[in-house]
């Protein structure tokens, strides 16, 4: 979960998973609505956030020498315009199916699954239907919130948890992540967040590589908040 778009959650969910793999335990990531996706052929192309989610994965698999059981390369749905998941959906006449998110996640069996949503908590993904409503289809064991280290988080923290409470939604963690470009806040807002009662991050994880010792550090705080209970 995120407060809004381009806030840090591939990177967040990258680094536990390969913590994860660190500690010698399986886990998959999942995105299964995303936006942007653009052909493999584009000489722009870049990977996108299900495929470094699924190169996260696989390094259980070449830590621990076993045989590669993960395959998905590409989003359930999977839209080419960089616009909210509803609108991209609409332009090509699908309707985004939260059982069928379900029964494809379910396909995916791993100790662990580290599923991103696309966009904000309440971003829509069809009339009446938001993030947070697949989340409550999904049932998870944990949710984490991931915002940006930068101006504005104070606000967007604030709201997401307000009206996630006011809907009787659990959020079980939440995580700050530096950002592309850092401002005279980053760096003060996980301090500000606990000074001001709102919340207390558990992390804030860097601007590093998902296999930094630093982006390690900052999953392993996480893992230990979300499964030491």
């Amino acid at each position: 979960m995120g407060t809004g778009t381009a806030v840090g959650k591939t990177h967040v969910g990258c680094a536990l998973i390969r913590a994860l793999a660190n500690a010698g335990h399986r886990a998959i990531g999942l995105k299964p609505v995303e936006t942007g996706v653009l052909p493999a052929e584009a000489a722009s192309h870049g990977a996108s956030d299900q495929e470094r989610l699924y190169e996260a994965s696989a390094a259980f698999h070449v830590k621990q020498s076993t045989p590669p059981v993960f395959h998905v390369k590409r989003s359930l749905y999977a839209f080419a315009p960089a616009i909210s998941p509803h609108l991209a959906a609409r332009a090509v006449g699908v309707r985004i199916d939260l059982g069928a998110i379900r029964a494809w996640i379910a396909e995916h069996t791993a100790p662990t699954v580290v599923v991103e949503t696309a966009g904000g908590l309440f971003s829509p993904l069809g009339p009446g239907c938001t993030n947070l409503d697949l989340s409550k289809a999904l049932r998870p064991t944990a949710v984490v919130l991931v915002a940006a280290d930068r101006l504005g988080t104070l606000h967007d923290v604030t709201a997401a948890l307000g009206l996630a409470s006011a809907r009787g939604f659990i959020i079980d963690a939440t995580a700050l992540s530096a950002p592309e470009t850092s401002d005279l806040s980053t760096g003060s807002n996980a301090a500000e967040l606990e000074r001001l009662n709102i919340v207390r991050p558990v992390a804030t994880f860097p601007r590093a590589g998902e296999d930094h010792p630093t982006s390690h550090a900052a999953a392993n705080k996480l893992i230990a908040a979300l499964f030491s209970s």
